[in-house]
């Protein structure tokens, strides 16, 4: 029987090789766009999660509750009051500079109590909520109602990710009520991966799909 010659082995040894060499080109590439989408899928999840939590609350502001005065929330614009809500920098409660305080009015609550609630950027990179009062419950009677810091350790961000915070920028912005019309908030929530110390946007920011940004415009619920 006639057996193969060096050349044509070489050949075949070759050609072999070359079909290896794009098949794992190909896996690896597979590979890499399953990591690149499933990252941005958890930082997509990330953002939702904190933007859900802060919209479902902000559907129970009490718009009818002018705490423009004596709740410690920043001085409003010029022709604006704060009705159930304001963000900015507080002078009581809080270190932070970037913040939100809402009182909300859930159903069977009664004229007195309601739940003081505040979202606030820690200043590093995180998000954390604080509530007044006692049992999710504040009263205005007791005057407790204020924005207040978390007592736990634990931010709404997993520490797989930090919120990135440019000088200059605000998480929490929008419009106070007018006599025109009622207030909105600006959420603006932008994730990138823990440990990343460039910014996202900028001289020396980070590469293109490594932060994920989410921005929502949320209106009072006008529930009470």
């Amino acid at each position: 029987m006639k057996g193969f010659t060096l050349l044509e082995l070489l050949v075949s040894v070759t050609i072999f090789a070359g079909i290896i060499i794009l098949s794992m080109a190909v896996f690896a590439r597979t590979i890499s766009s399953s990591a690149r989408a499933n990252n941005t899928r958890q930082k997509t999840e990330a953002a939702r999660s904190i933007s859900d939590q802060i919209s479902g609350d902000f559907r129970y502001v009490s718009t009818t509750k002018d705490i423009t005065v004596g709740f410690g929330c920043p001085a409003p614009a010029t022709n604006e009051k704060w009705f159930g809500y304001c963000y900015g920098s507080f002078s009581t409660g809080l270190v932070s500079s970037d913040g939100l305080f809402m009182l909300l009015k859930y159903p069977g609550q009664d004229a007195d109590t309601y739940t003081a609630r505040t979202y606030y950027f820690d200043g590093v990179n995180n998000i954390f909520m604080g509530e007044a009062g006692v049992g999710h419950e504040c009263k205005l009677s007791l005057s407790n109602c204020q924005p207040t810091a978390s007592t736990s350790t634990a931010g709404l961000l997993s520490s797989s990710y930090w919120i990135d915070h440019p000088a200059g920028t605000q998480i929490f912005s929008g419009q106070g009520q007018t006599t025109t019309g009622s207030g909105f908030l600006n959420l603006v929530l932008t994730i990138k991966p823990n440990n990343t110390l460039a910014h996202c946007s900028g001289a020396g920011s980070v590469d293109i799909g490594t932060c994920y940004s989410l921005n929502s415009t949320l209106v009072p619920g006008g529930l009470n």
